[in-house]
């Protein structure tokens, strides 16, 4: 075997060191800091000690602004509900801002229905004095109970409305149920003066415009991932013990009393809406829904008089509207994903066990450069917003749905075995090769931390339905007792009772109105979007949204 000549030899390690030079230079850590401007942070402050944006502080203050000793419902509905909802490490810092002090497991304080301290058989009394529901009217319940369940739940409540137990008898659920059919479980009355003093704080609460609890994370610099309010699923409870109360005020035939509890529960919606987060958008969706369940009832089963009728029209005009999807995107949601961008720089990622942080570890932190995450994320917010705010629903769902499609088709390309193995291939490259890692990671990120954007404008439109059909039932009954019919078309609803008749929803077209010689059949179609006949047994695929009078 001939050897090298020398020179070769040195020739060859100076080659070689130059690669090593190369590939150490490719890789060198090179410091990246996170840049404050509108097209990365989107805000500019205010600012952690380590300069990035504390996002916690930007909501807070958000929240915050307007809001007074005397116009926040927070204080009097904490004292109904007790400390206890809010979650321990960060209760003492939210009453301190709040200036409020509140003793634990005080008497008075409001006890949910599965808490309650009778425990007697689900035997029930009648009251004869008050009309059964029309079974159609039940099965629409039951149907906005599932519905509820399956798409405007976000607390995962399932097992409160779904399950009985031996323990505590039926269901919260059951008893509205119930309730619709005239009938009175022997533990509601009891349960209700148990709560009387709660509920009347919780519509005194009601009265006031606005509801600001401090947001306040125990991480340190502070995270949106501590903001989920540990208060929903006791405003759900609250809010169907309005309801029941409601409903058991109707059975006695207090007409006043029951809807001043359905406004009240309309007036809690409102609130929690107020809070920054797009669950609670969705928490307060479903509260409205149960309210207008409840208002239906009252106008279906008679007794309204004409002016009464009118009354509870004013006091609806009077409401705002739930929340707004748009502004959820644009600020909560935003802030969320890009606070989270920012923890991932600081090396927390130990937390988080979705598709794409097992690939972030196969790169080092020279390879991902976070400002064009950010700059990414912004730019699909920016079109889920544009797309929010479009004037029609079909309009939003078909923008939203492409934009989801878009997202998908981006998540499914980078997840191929091919890219991501050409994704580490070019990792040998080193810092050339961060803006095409950076790419694929940021779609990973995106495809499984966006919410279903397109399935919350199906949400919202039966929230929307739903509220345009309570309205519709009471302009009815006071038409029938002004009347003493049923009104022919919907038209003559028009001035008297309401300005205009709303759409349907879902299908753009006129609500479908289907009068008899002793009732009405008034329904829209649901999110599939079919005329189903004003049939809504979900087991069965259908889906109209109705109101009836048999």
């Amino acid at each position: 075997m001939k050897l090298w000549p020398e020179k070769r030899w040195a020739k060859a390690l100076v080659i070689l060191g130059c690669l090593v030079f190369v590939m150490v230079l490719l890789h060198l850590p090179i410091p990246q800091k996170i840049k404050i401007g509108p097209d990365t942070t989107v805000i500019s402050g205010p600012l952690n000690p380590d300069g990035t944006v504390n996002y916690v502080a930007a909501l807070d203050a958000i929240c915050a602004k307007g809001v007074t000793a005397e116009n926040n419902a927070a204080p009097l509905l904490l004292e109904a509900l007790g400390p206890e909802v809010i979650a321990e490490k960060v209760r003492d810092k939210v009453l301190e801002r709040l200036a409020i002090r509140l003793e634990p497991n005080a008497p008075g304080r409001f006890v949910a229905w599965e808490n309650r301290t009778q425990r007697q058989t689900p035997t029930t009394t009648s009251c004869p004095s008050q009309p059964a529901e029309p079974l159609e009217a039940i099965a629409a319940k039951k149907v906005e109970k599932s519905q509820q369940e399956t798409t405007t739940r976000p607390d995962g409540e399932l097992s409160e409305d779904a399950e009985k137990s031996e323990d505590t008898g039926p269901c919260d659920g059951d008893i509205m149920d119930m309730l619709e059919e005239g009938q009175v479980h022997p533990d509601l009355e009891p349960w209700l003066k148990e709560n009387a003093k709660a509920l009347d704080l919780v519509t005194q609460a009601c009265q006031r415009p606005r509801l600001y609890i401090p947001l306040v994370s125990q991480s340190d610099p502070p995270t949106c991932d501590d903001l989920l309010l540990s208060t929903n699923s006791s405003m759900r409870a609250v809010a169907k013990a309005l309801v029941m109360r409601a409903g058991y005020r109707h059975t006695q035939g207090d007409l006043v009393g029951a809807w001043s509890d359905v406004l009240t529960t309309h007036r809690l919606a409102r609130l929690v809406a107020q809070e920054p987060m797009l669950i609670e958008y969705l928490v307060a969706t479903a509260i409205d829904s149960l309210a207008a369940t409840e208002a239906q009832s009252l106008a279906t089963h008679g007794g309204l008089t004409a002016q009464q009728a009118k009354d509870m029209l004013k006091d609806m005009d009077n409401l705002d509207p739930v929340g707004d999807l748009a502004r959820c995107f644009d600020r909560s949601e935003r802030f969320y994903f890009l606070d989270m961008l920012t923890m991932l720089r600081r090396g927390r990622i130990e937390g988080f066990g979705f598709q794409g942080y097992e690939q972030m570890q196969m790169f080092k932190e020279s390879l991902l450069d976070y400002n064009l995450m950010m700059r990414i994320t912004n730019k699909w917010y920016d079109r889920i917003v544009e797309a929010e705010k479009l004037p029609s629903m079909e309009g939003r769902k078909q923008a939203l749905q492409a934009l989801s499609a878009e997202v998908e088709a981006a998540v499914q390309r980078t997840v191929q075995p091919g890219n991501i193995a050409k994704m580490v291939a070019m990792g040998i490259a080193g810092w050339p090769a961060r803006k095409y890692v950076t790419e694929g990671i940021t779609n990973l990120l995106l495809g499984n931390l966006l919410p279903p954007v397109e399935m919350l404008v199906d949400v919202e439109g039966q929230y929307n339905q739903r509220y345009d059909l309570e309205r519709l039932a009471l302009a009815m009954a006071g038409y029938h007792a002004q009347n003493g019919r049923w009104p022919r078309e919907l038209g003559e609803l028009v001035p008297a009772f309401l300005e205009a008749i709303p759409p349907d929803r879902f299908s753009g077209k006129a609500l479908i109105y289907k009068p008899t010689e002793k009732g009405y059949t008034l329904y829209g179609v649901g999110m599939n979007r079919k005329d189903d006949g004003g049939s809504d047994v979900r087991k069965r695929g259908k889906d109209d949204i109705v109101v009836s009078v048999k």
